[in-house]
């Protein structure tokens, strides 16, 4: 499984311009601070105060007089503080109206509860399968976390589910499984599309855990063979049994009076 990687490379965050603004807003003052001293060899207090003044704009005026250098440094630094502060300013309105504040916020609060749950199931993906265990589950009080990647789908399954614990993340990312509380949990359902994915995740949580209860689905025959090979506990093969139910329906094995309602359409 890869190692954390919280985005991509290639794409910089609201959140990560804003660190940089910040970053940036230190540094010209520090710049501020330094300049006077040098240039015109006030003391640190002097420099602090007028340094402050100068790039809040509040309008003072020079504490000391102004060297012919010190006039034009206060020019350079008045208008880059402008532009910091713009920038700055701009980056705080994106982030708000587009919520990826408070998407933080929320995500932070959805990994605290997640973690301090114990004697849990870790759902991954969100799919007909898995869906219908989370009803099962919180039917019968179960407490469970749900990691998903996909943000519409979080979007849904928290307003569907608004008791369920949904934490966004790749599943992927080794860091969702302890964000999903995995050394406290008691099993793992491996529910993803891809076979792939979930074979993936049933080594990460059999190496890290070899004694805690994984649950994976599986497609191709062939992986769920893989599967059993790993330590999985029970593979699900949800076109295999099907194809099995419907033959035995059709032999008169079983009576069609007897399939659960939910799972006739």
């Amino acid at each position: 499984m890869k190692h954390p990687q919280r985005s991509s490379p290639h794409v910089v965050s609201l959140m990560d311009r804003m660190r940089w603004c910040f970053v940036g807003l230190a540094a010209l003052f520090l710049c501020g601070i330094i300049g006077y001293v040098f240039i015109e060899h006030w003391t640190l207090s002097d420099s602090v105060f007028m340094t402050a003044i100068t790039m809040s704009t509040v309008g003072y005026g020079e504490i000391q007089p102004l060297s012919e250098a010190g006039r034009f440094f206060t020019s350079a630094l008045i208008f880059l503080s402008l532009i910091g502060v713009a920038c700055t300013t701009a980056c705080i309105t994106t982030a708000l109206v587009s919520g990826e504040i408070s998407g933080s916020f929320i995500s932070a609060r959805v990994r605290k509860m997640a973690r301090a749950f114990s004697q849990h199931t870790i759902i991954f993906g969100s799919t007909v399968m898995t869906e219908v265990l989370m009803v099962r589950l919180l039917q019968d009080d179960g407490a469970f976390v749900v990691v998903e990647e996909d943000h519409h789908k979080v979007l849904e399954l928290r307003q569907r589910f608004p008791e369920a614990v949904v934490l966004e993340a790749s599943p992927r990312d080794e860091m969702a499984l302890f964000d999903a509380g995995l050394l406290k949990a008691r099993s793992v359902v491996a529910g993803l599309e891809s076979d792939f994915d979930n074979l993936l995740i049933a080594m990460t949580v059999k190496e890290i855990l070899p004694n805690i209860q994984v649950v994976a689905r599986a497609n191709d025959p062939k992986v769920a063979s893989r599967m059993h090979k790993i330590g999985v506990d029970k593979v699900i093969c949800p076109f295999q049994l099907s194809g099995e139910y419907i033959a035995d329906l059709l032999s008169g094995a079983v009576e069609g009076e007897n399939i659960p309602n939910e799972f006739v359409h």
